[in-house]
C-alpha cells in the first residue's frame, strides 16, 4: 500500500499506493450559542463498518461505503445533488480509489446533477496521515469556506481507467485552485479495518456588519495582548498591523477575549502569560493603508495578584474644561449630566463648569468642590462599569466624599449635596477671614505644604464653631443616622469616632478641617499595591513615590493632556499589572460567533521552537525500556553490594527502600553530568511514590530511570509501570536551609532543666522491637538508630550510625518520622516534598554517628548534610495471615499419662458407631437406613472426612460386600483410630523431652529418622511437635521405608520447607551408625500389613535402631495396643494382621534388653501407645550424684555450683550435678535454660518439687534416697518436675483455636481484619463495668439505630486508611446513633467511633441532642453527621451571615440537603449543583422556594458561567465544595472578594493538590477528618 514513488497519485492510472504523512490536528466542537467563532457547521455524520469480507480486511466494500454516504444525506433530509464538492478519502491505491468513486457516484452523482461532482484529494498534497487524515480533511474544508477557494490536487495526469464515472466525466478531480461559493461539502474518511465515515459540513456564511471596519470612533481603540515573553507580544502586534485592511471589530473582539488569559500560576500545568502589552489605535478613518497606533507598551506581571487601591484627592487638582474630552465616553457623559441636573436646583451650571475652558471653576471653593466631586464620581462609575473593584479606598478633603460614594455609603445626589454645603462653608469662612487664596495654586511639588497652610488658615479662623454647627446640621439632614463603612475604606484623619466603622456628618467635617496625614493613611495599603488616582490631575505622584518605591502609580487624568488617551492608557497600564479591564464595554457590541472571514488568530502567535526533544525512532519506539540499558539499575541478592536490601523488610515483604529510588535518580543525573553522585549536592522535590516495589524470592529486580536533564523531571519504572516520580537538580551547599532548626531545638534541649528531668532514652534494641510490633521487620543493615529520645515531649532526637551506605542512613532518618508519629499504624512514605543532601559531609566521616532531629510541626528531619521536609505517609493494610499469634498453654505434663484428646467425646462416639455397624455386619443384620442422632452428627462433624476412613469402609461394605473400594482400605492408616497420635499435643511432651536433653553446644542440627511402612507418614506430626522456632533448629529429616509405593504424602514437607533443611527425601537411604538424634518408628500394629507381607523381626529392628542412634539419643515408637470390635472385623475380613495386647510389653522387653531406658509412656482412648526410649550406657547411681539445693538466696549455693561446674568435666560421665528446688517460685526452670548453654551445661540436671503434700519435702527425697528419686536419676533427664507424686515436666501445648465468648450488655461491632467484611464481630466495650469509673458530664446511651456513614464503608472495605482521633487503630467505624439515655429520653448524637454498638458513652454533651417528637429514631439516625458537617462548615468555620450568596455542590446528598436548609433559614441566595434533572426535581419538591435559576449541573464546568452570570460577575460569598480536580478550580473562580471556600472533599487533599491562594480570597480548608475537627472544636 506504500507508494515506491513517495507520491499519492489519486485517481491517476499510475496510482501505486500512498505516501505517509504526519499531522497533528485539534478540532473544537461547540454549540453555536456559546461559540465565539464558527468555521463550519456539522449537518450530519454517520459511520458503519464493512464487517466480514471474503476478499480480506484490506479490500474495501463499495456497498458499505454507498450505504454510509447515502444514509448520511437521507437522515438529515439533504439532497446530495446540492453538494458540489466532496473531499474524498482517496489514498492513491489500486483497490481503494475505484471502490470509493463508485460508492460516491452511486450515492451522489448518478442521474441527479447537471454538472460534474468535484473531488478533492488532500493526500496528494500532504500524504496519508492515517489516524489524523479525517481531521486534516476537515481543516482543508474550513480553509475552503474561509477563502472561498479549493486547493488543487497534485500528481494527476491520466484518469484511472478502472473508474468509469471519472472517464465519463460524472466526477471531476480538482486539478487547479478553484473558486467555491457553495454551502455544503461532503467528506469521506475510511479506516484500514473497514470503518467508513461520511461527514457533511455547511459554510456558516455569517455576514459582517456594515461598520465592522470602523474600529475607531469617538476615542482611540485600546488593543491588549499577553504572552510568555516580550518578543511574543511585539510579534503579535507586528502581525496584526501587517494587514491593516483586515483589522475589524470582530477581530479585535477575539483578540480582547484572548488577552484575558491569566498571568498567575494556576497549578494545572498551564504556564501563565506573565507578559502583557497594549497600544492605542487612533486612526479616525477606520480603514487606511497605514494605521496610526501608539508605541507598544509591555509589562511583566508580578507572580502574585497585587492589591488595587483607589485614591481620591481633594481640591487643587481641578482645572477648567477638564471633562470636555471625556464626554465622548457614554458612562461619564451620563454621570455628569445626572450631576448637572442635581446641581441645577442649587443654581450651579455644572455642565458649563466642567466642559468650558473659560469658566469660573476656581473662583470659589463651592465651584471647585462640586466640579471635582462630579468628575471623580463619573470616573468611579466608569471603573465600576468596567468591572474594576478596588481592594482599598482612601481619600482626603473632598476626596472622602467620593470615597463614601465609591463605598456605596451615599448616593450621587447625597455626595453632591455634601460637597455643596462644604464648599459654601469654606467660602463663608474665607470671606469672614478675608482669605483670597486661589485653590488652583496647589501644585504637585508642594501639595503637602499648601494643604497644611490652607487648613491652618481655615481652622484658625474666628467664629468657626457656629459655622461648623450649621454645617453639621445640614450634613446630618442629608445623611441621617450613622452609616456603616466597608473594611476596604481607610480613614485619613487622626480623629476617629468611637465606632470607626460608621460615617456621619461629623466625619466629613473632620475630613474637611483636620490635618491630612497621607503617610499614615498609606500604612493600610499593601507595600506593592497599584495606586489608581481618581482625580483631574496627577497630584499624588511624587508623594506616593516618597512613601514607597514599590507602589505602582496610575493616574486616570493629567492636566492639559488628551484626557481620552490618558484614560485609555491608564486602563492599559492596569491591564499590564494583571487586572482584566472589561474594555469591550467601551466599544460597540460584537455578536458571537464573529463573521465569516475574520482573520484566524493562530498566525499571530509565535511559538518557541528552541527546545529540543528526544526523538525515538523505529524500532526503539516500540521497545523503549530495553533501549535504555544505560539508565537501568538491577538489585541482585547474588551481588554482595545489594545484600543490604534484604534487611528492608516491611510486613514480611522485602521492599525497595524509598531512598533507594532517590539514589537511582541521583545516579542518573550524575551519569548525564559525567561525574560521581558523591561529588555534588542534590535536591529532590515533589517526590511521589505510587506503589511499593516488592522483591521476589529470586532476589533480583530491574528498575528503569527516565530523566530529563533539562527540567530534572524523573520517573522510575518497574515492569512498564511508573512507581516513583519527582524532580532532581544540583544545588549549592549554601542552599541547605534547615540547619538553624537543628541548632534551635538542640539549644532548647540543653536548657531543658536538670538531668533528672530528661526523658527516657530508648536504645536500638528497644526502638526496633517497637517498630517490629507495627510491622517493620528491619534487618541489621536498616537498624542504624543507636538511641532515641524526645525533647519537650514533642521533638525526636536520634543518634544514627553512618555505615558508608547512603540508602540505609537516609532511610533511618525517615524512621524518625515514624517514631515521631503518635500512631501504631504501619506507615509507608508516599510523598516527599523536599529532600536535600550534601554527600561530601556524609562520606567524609566513615563509621561516624550523626545526630538527627525531627520536628513534627514543621515535618522536617535534619542532620549534618541531610534535610528532609514534607514526608507524607499512608497506612498500609497489614498481612493478617502472617500475624496470627501462637496460642499456647504452659503446664505440667507427666512423663507417663493417659492422654485425653480435645475432641474426646467425638472420638468415643465415632468408635461406638463403628463398632455398632461392624456388629450388625458380623451378625448379617441390615444397617441400611439407620441415621445418626442430632447429637452424634454434631460430634462426628468435628472429625475430618479423611479421618473417617473406617466408617466409610463399613458403609460401603453395608451397601455392597462384593464391590469394596480398595483405595479406602489403603487409607485405613489415616483413620482416626489409627492416627490419633496426630493430635498436636499428643506427641509434643515426648518431643519436648528430646529438645530439652540435646547438647546445645553441638550446634542446632537435629537428625531425625522416620521408619514407617504405612501410607500415613508421621512427618508432619513430628515437625509440628518440634518447637523449631523456640529452639532455632536445623532439622535433617530422613524417611526409611521398605515399601516405597505405599507412600502417598510426598508433598507434606512443603508445609515446613521454610523452617528446616531437608537433607534427603528418598526411600531406604544408607544412614550412618551413631548419627541420628531421634528415631520415630511407626509399629506394624498401626500399618495395616497383610498376612503375606513380610515384616522385619523385632529384635533385629531394635538392634538396628540402637546402632543408628547417637549416645543418649531417643527412640519413639507408636503402636496400637488394643483393637476395637470394628477394627478386628475389618482385619479379619480383609486379611490384615492382628496384633494382640502383649505387643506393647514385647516391644518394651526387647528395648530394655538392648539397654534402652523407657522415659515416657502415653496412651489414649483408641489404645494408641507412644513409647519414648533413650539410649543409655548403664544405670546412674544416686550416691555418685552431686546435689545442690537451689533457692532465692543465691549466696548459699552459687559459689558451690561454680566450683562443681568447673570440676565436672574431669569426672566420670555417670556423675552429674543436680539442682533441687522446693516450690514453684524459685525460678529453677528458667535458670536451667541458661545454664545448659554454658560449657559442661549438659552435665547439669534439675529437680523441681511442686508437690502439695506437706509431709513430703525435698529433704525427704534427698535424704532417704527414695525409689522415686532413683527412677528420676536413672532416666538422666535435664528437667524433672514432681507434682503430686507424678514425675514430668512443663510443656507449651497448643490451645484450641476457639473464640472467647462472653455475655455482655456493652459491646461494639468491629472488623477483626480490616477490608474483610466477613470478619465483623462483636467486641466488649471499655465501659463494660458502667457506671464504675464514671467521669463528670459522661452519659450512657442505649443505642437503637446506628447510621452507616460513607466513611464507615470506605474504612470497612479497606479503601480508606485513616487514624482514629486518639491515634489508635482499634476501631474507626461508627459515628452517629440514636437511642435512649439513662432517663429514657430519646436522643441522637455523635461520637468519634464505636457507634455501631449496643451502648456508648458520650463524653461531650454538646454532641447529644433530643429527638423531635415527630421523628422516628430510624429517621433521626441519619441527621447528626450531615447536619453537624454542614453546621460546622457553614456557621463555625465559614461564619455564614444572613442574605449572603452560597454555592452548594452535590446538593442532593445528605450534607447538601442539610446545608440548603441552614442557608434558607438565613435567607441566603442559593446556587446548587446536582448530577441529574431528577435530583433537581427532588430538591424542588423538598424545598419549594428553590427556583430553576438556583440549579446548574455538577457534571461539567458550566456551573461556573451560570453562577457568575447570575451574580453579575461578582461571585458568591461562601462555597461548600465536594468536587475535585478542574471542577474545584472552577469553583474557586466563583468566589467573591473576601469569600470563604469550604472544602469537604477528600480527593484533592489526599493528592496534595496545590491551590493558588490569592490576596483577595479567604480560603478555609475543612477536610473529611470530621471526627477529629469536630470533637476538637
Amino acid at each position: 500500500m506504500i507508494s515506491p514513488d513517495s507520491k499519492c497519485m489519486c485517481l491517476d492510472e499510475r496510482a501505486n499506493g500512498y505516501a505517509k504523512g504526519e499531522g497533528c490536528v485539534t478540532v473544537l466542537v461547540q454549540r453555536r450559542d456559546v461559540a465565539k467563532r464558527m468555521y463550519a457547521a456539522i449537518v450530519n455524520i454517520k459511520s458503519n463498518n464493512d464487517g466480514y469480507k471474503k476478499d480480506g480486511i484490506t479490500f474495501p466494500s463499495w456497498e458499505r461505503q454507498y450505504t454510509v454516504i447515502s444514509g448520511t444525506y437521507a437522515e438529515c433530509g439533504v439532497d446530495p445533488a446540492q453538494v458540489d464538492y466532496v473531499e474524498a478519502h482517496c489514498t492513491g491505491t489500486k483497490a481503494g480509489d475505484p471502490v470509493e468513486m463508485r460508492a460516491i457516484y452511486e450515492a451522489m452523482g448518478k442521474g441527479k446533477r447537471d454538472k460534474p461532482l468535484m473531488i478533492g484529494a488532500l493526500k496528494s498534497n500532504i500524504g496519508h496521515t492515517e489516524g489524523a487524515s479525517g481531521l486534516c480533511a476537515v481543516t482543508k474544508v474550513i480553509l475552503t469556506f474561509e477563502n472561498e477557494l479549493i486547493a488543487a490536487n497534485l500528481h494527476f495526469k491520466t484518469p484511472n481507467p478502472n473508474i468509469p464515472s471519472l472517464i465519463d466525466g460524472y466526477i471531476q478531480p480538482i486539478n487547479e485552485n478553484t473558486v467555491f461559493i457553495g454551502d455544503l461539502i461532503g467528506l469521506n474518511n475510511f479506516g484500514f479495518g473497514g470503518s467508513n465515515t461520511h461527514l457533511i459540513l455547511r459554510s456558516p456564511k455569517i455576514m459582517a456588519p456594515v461598520d465592522n471596519g470602523a474600529i475607531v470612533d469617538r476615542y482611540p481603540r485600546l488593543v491588549q495582548m499577553c504572552g510568555r515573553n516580550q518578543e511574543s507580544i511585539h510579534y503579535f502586534f507586528d502581525k496584526l498591523f501587517e494587514k491593516p485592511s483586515k483589522i475589524s471589530r470582530d477581530l479585535l473582539h477575539l483578540i480582547n477575549e484572548l488577552s484575558k488569559s491569566t498571568p498567575f500560576e494556576t497549578y494545572t500545568g498551564y504556564r501563565p502569560m506573565r507578559y502583557r502589552g497594549f497600544t492605542l489605535i487612533s486612526d479616525k478613518s477606520g480603514r487606511g493603508s497605514v494605521l496610526k497606533y501608539s508605541e507598544i507598551v509591555t509589562q511583566k506581571v508580578a507572580k502574585h495578584e497585587k492589591q488595587m487601591c483607589f485614591a481620591y484627592t481633594g481640591i487643587g487638582s481641578q482645572w477648567p474644561g477638564m471633562a470636555q474630552q471625556l464626554m465622548s465616553f457614554d458612562v461619564i457623559a451620563e454621570s455628569i449630566h445626572n450631576s448637572a441636573l442635581i446641581m441645577r436646583d442649587n443654581g450651579i451650571d455644572l455642565l458649563r463648569l466642567l466642559t468650558q475652558n473659560n469658566s469660573d471653576m476656581n473662583k470659589s471653593a463651592l465651584n471647585s468642590m462640586v466640579s471635582l466631586v462630579a468628575i471623580q464620581m463619573a470616573l468611579t462609575d466608569l471603573l465600576k462599569h468596567l468591572d474594576m473593584t478596588p481592594d482599598r479606598i482612601l481619600g482626603y478633603s473632598t476626596g472622602e466624599i467620593v470615597c463614601a460614594y465609591a463605598d456605596s455609603c451615599v448616593t450621587g445626589r447625597e455626595a453632591l449635596s455634601i460637597a455643596y454645603y462644604c464648599g459654601k462653608f469654606i467660602d463663608k469662612i474665607g470671606d469672614k477671614k478675608g482669605l483670597k487664596r486661589k485653590f488652583d495654586a496647589l501644585k504637585r511639588e508642594n501639595l503637602s505644604k499648601c494643604l497644611d497652610q490652607y487648613y491652618e488658615e481655615v481652622v484658625d479662623s474666628t467664629d468657626i464653631d457656629a459655622n461648623v454647627e450649621t454645617l453639621l446640621n445640614a450634613l446630618n439632614a442629608i445623611i441621617g443616622g450613622d452609616r456603616k463603612k466597608s473594611g476596604k475604606w481607610i480613614t485619613n484623619t487622626t480623629h476617629k469616632t468611637e465606632d470607626s466603622e460608621y460615617i456621619n456628618g461629623k466625619y466629613f467635617i473632620d475630613s474637611l478641617l483636620m490635618p491630612v496625614l497621607l503617610r499614615h493613611t498609606f500604612n493600610g495599603v499593601a507595600n506593592d499595591a497599584v495606586i489608581v488616582e481618581i482625580s483631574a490631575d496627577s497630584l499624588l505622584e511624587s508623594e506616593i513615590q516618597n512613601f514607597s518605591p514599590n507602589y505602582t502609580y496610575i493616574p486616570l487624568m493629567r492636566r492639559m493632556s488628551d484626557s481620552s488617551e490618558t484614560l485609555l492608557t491608564s486602563f492599559g497600564r492596569l491591564y499590564g499589572q494583571g487586572f482584566n479591564v472589561k474594555i469591550e464595554r467601551l466599544y460597540p457590541v460584537v455578536s458571537e460567533p464573529v463573521s465569516t472571514g475574520t482573520r484566524i488568530l493562530s498566525p499571530f502567535i509565535k511559538w518557541d521552537h528552541n527546545k529540543s526533544y528526544r526523538l525515538t525512532k523505529f524500532p526503539d519506539y516500540f521497545n523503549f525500556l530495553n533501549s535504555r540499558e544505560d539508565e537501568s539499575y538491577t538489585i541482585d541478592f547474588m551481588d554482595k553490594n545489594d545484600l543490604y536490601v534484604r534487611d528492608h523488610c516491611i510486613d514480611g515483604k522485602i521492599l525497595v527502600p524509598a531512598t533507594g529510588y532517590l539514589l537511582f535518580a541521583w545516579k542518573s543525573l550524575a551519569f548525564h553530568k559525567k561525574i560521581s553522585y558523591k561529588d555534588f549536592v542534590v535536591e529532590f522535590r515533589d517526590v511521589q511514590i505510587y506503589r511499593a516495589t516488592p522483591i521476589q524470592k529470586t532476589g533480583k529486580i530491574k528498575l528503569y530511570t527516565s530523566l530529563d536533564p533539562r527540567t530534572g523531571r524523573f520517573h522510575i519504572v518497574d515492569s512498564g509501570t511508573v512507581v516513583v516520580s519527582g524532580t532532581i537538580r544540583e544545588i549549592n551547599a549554601t542552599d541547605m536551609q534547615y540547619k538553624s532548626v537543628f541548632h534551635e531545638i538542640k539549644a532548647m534541649d540543653e536548657t531543658n532543666g536538670t538531668h533528672n528531668d530528661r526523658p527516657i532514652v530508648m536504645k536500638s534494641k528497644d526502638i526496633y522491637k517497637t517498630l517490629r510490633t507495627r510491622g517493620y521487620n528491619y534487618g541489621k543493615s536498616f537498624q542504624c538508630i543507636q538511641q532515641c529520645r524526645e525533647i519537650q515531649n514533642m521533638y525526636v532526637w536520634a543518634h544514627i550510625q553512618w555505615c558508608d551506605n547512603w540508602v540505609t542512613f537516609s532511610d533511618c532518618c525517615l524512621q524518625t518520622y515514624i517514631l515521631g508519629k503518635k500512631s501504631k499504624q504501619l506507615l509507608v512514605p508516599v510523598a516527599i516534598e523536599l529532600f536535600r543532601c550534601d554527600p561530601k559531609v556524609l562520606f567524609r566521616k566513615p563509621k561516624a554517628e550523626f545526630k538527627v532531629i525531627f520536628d513534627p510541626h514543621l515535618n522536617i528531619a535534619v542532620t549534618d548534610g541531610l534535610e528532609i521536609r514534607g514526608v507524607r505517609a499512608s497506612p498500609l493494610q497489614r498481612n493478617t495471615n502472617s500475624q496470627k499469634p501462637a496460642l499456647r498453654s504452659y503446664g505440667f505434663v507427666p512423663f507417663d499419662e493417659y492422654f485425653i484428646h480435645e475432641n474426646h467425646n467425638s472420638f468415643a462416639i465415632y468408635q461406638k458407631i463403628c463398632d455398632e455397624l461392624a456388629l450388625k455386619l458380623a451378625n448379617n443384620e441390615s444397617a441400611v437406613g439407620k441415621s445418626l442422632s442430632k447429637n452424634d452428627s454434631q460430634l462426628m462433624s468435628k472429625i475430618s472426612e479423611d479421618s473417617q476412613t473406617l466408617y466409610k469402609l463399613l458403609i460401603d461394605f453395608t451397601d455392597n460386600k462384593s464391590d469394596i473400594n480398595l483405595d479406602i482400605i489403603e487409607r485405613l492408616d489415616r483413620d482416626m483410630m489409627y492416627s490419633s497420635y496426630g493430635d498436636h499435643n499428643y506427641l509434643r511432651s515426648q518431643l519436648t523431652i528430646v529438645m530439652e536433653n540435646r547438647n546445645e553446644l553441638n550446634g542446632n542440627r537435629l537428625d531425625v529418622l522416620e521408619v514407617n511402612d504405612s501410607s500415613a507418614l508421621m512427618y508432619g506430626t513430628v515437625m509440628s511437635g518440634l518447637d523449631i522456632f523456640q529452639y532455632s533448629l536445623d532439622i535433617h529429616y530422613t524417611l526409611w521405608q521398605t515399601n516405597p509405593q505405599k507412600t502417598r504424602q510426598r508433598d507434606d514437607h512443603k508445609l515446613y520447607s521454610n523452617t528446616f533443611t531437608l537433607q534427603e527425601w528418598c526411600i531406604g537411604p544408607e544412614v550412618s551408625d551413631g548419627s541420628t538424634d531421634l528415631i520415630v518408628y511407626k509399629d506394624e500394629s498401626v500399618c495395616h500389613l497383610r498376612d503375606n507381607e513380610l515384616n522385619t523381626e523385632l529384635n533385629t529392628l531394635m538392634a538396628s535402631f540402637w546402632q543408628k542412634l547417637t549416645e543418649n539419643g531417643f527412640l519413639m515408637i507408636v503402636l496400637k495396643n488394643k483393637l476395637s470390635f470394628a477394627e478386628k472385623f475389618i482385619c479379619n475380613t480383609f486379611g490384615l494382621k492382628i496384633y494382640n495386647q502383649s505387643r506393647r510389653d514385647l516391644i518394651v522387653s526387647v528395648a530394655q534388653n538392648l539397654g534402652f531406658s523407657l522415659i515416657s509412656d502415653k496412651i489414649d482412648c483408641f489404645s494408641i501407645n507412644s513409647l519414648l526410649f533413650r539410649k543409655t550406657n548403664g544405670e546412674l547411681i544416686v550416691g555418685k550424684q552431686v546435689f545442690i539445693r537451689f533457692c532465692n538466696e543465691y549466696k548459699n549455693w552459687f559459689q558451690n555450683l561454680q566450683q562443681e561446674l568447673r570440676q565436672i568435666g574431669d569426672k566420670p560421665l555417670d556423675q552429674n550435678i543436680w539442682l533441687v528446688a522446693n516450690g514453684a517460685d524459685e525460678g529453677l526452670l528458667g535458670f536451667m535454660k541458661c545454664i545448659r548453654k554454658e560449657p559442661n551445661g549438659n552435665r547439669v540436671k534439675c529437680l523441681q518439687i511442686m508437690t502439695t503434700n506437706r509431709d513430703q519435702t525435698s529433704g525427704d527425697i534427698l535424704t532417704n534416697k527414695t525409689v522415686h528419686l532413683n527412677d528420676i536419676i536413672k532416666k538422666d533427664l535435664a528437667i524433672n518436675v514432681v507434682d503430686d507424686d507424678k514425675v514430668g515436666h512443663y510443656v507449651l501445648n497448643e490451645l484450641p483455636v476457639q473464640p472467647y465468648r462472653v455475655d455482655s450488655e456493652h459491646c461494639f461491632l468491629n472488623l477483626r481484619n480490616r477490608g474483610d467484611l466477613s470478619s465483623f464481630e462483636w467486641f466488649e466495650s471499655q465501659h463494660k463495668y458502667w457506671p464504675l469509673n464514671r467521669k463528670a458530664n459522661q452519659k450512657l446511651v442505649h443505642i437503637y439505630y446506628s447510621a452507616l456513614n460513607f466513611k464507615d464503608i470506605m474504612l470497612a472495605t479497606g479503601r480508606l486508611q485513616s487514624e482514629s482521633p486518639t491515634g489508635e487503630t482499634e476501631c474507626l467505624i461508627g459515628f452517629e446513633f440514636t437511642g435512649t439515655d439513662e432517663n429514657m429520653n430519646r436522643v441522637m448524637g455523635m461520637i468519634p467511633s464505636k457507634a455501631l454498638a449496643t451502648t456508648c458513652v458520650v463524653r461531650d454533651q454538646d454532641f447529644l441532642w433530643p429527638i423531635p417528637d415527630h421523628w422516628s429514631m430510624e429517621e433521626a439516625a441519619t441527621v447528626p453527621c450531615v447536619y453537624a458537617t454542614a453546621y460546622y462548615a457553614l456557621i463555625i468555620r465559614g461564619k455564614l451571615r444572613a442574605n449572603e450568596k452560597v454555592l452548594i455542590h452535590s446538593g442532593s446528598g445528605g450534607v447538601g440537603q442539610a446545608a440548603i436548609r441552614i442557608c434558607l433559614s438565613l435567607n441566603c441566595r442559593l446556587f446548587i449543583t446536582v448530577g441529574s434533572d431528577a435530583k433537581r426535581q427532588y430538591l424542588q419538591r423538598l424545598f419549594p422556594s428553590l427556583s430553576d435559576q438556583c440549579f446548574s449541573t455538577s457534571r461539567d464546568l458550566s456551573f461556573k458561567r451560570h453562577v457568575l452570570t447570575q451574580t453579575d460577575g461578582l461571585g458568591v460569598d461562601v462555597i461548600l465544595n465536594s468536587l475535585s480536580e478542574e471542577k474545584l478550580f472552577a469553583s474557586l473562580d466563583c468566589l467573591a472578594t473576601n469569600g470563604r471556600f469550604l472544602e469537604i472533599g477528600k480527593y484533592d487533599l489526599s493528592r496534595d493538590s496545590v491551590l493558588s491562594i490569592r490576596n483577595k480570597l479567604l480560603i478555609l480548608i475543612f477536610n473529611t477528618k470530621l471526627n477529629t475537627n469536630l470533637f476538637a472544636t
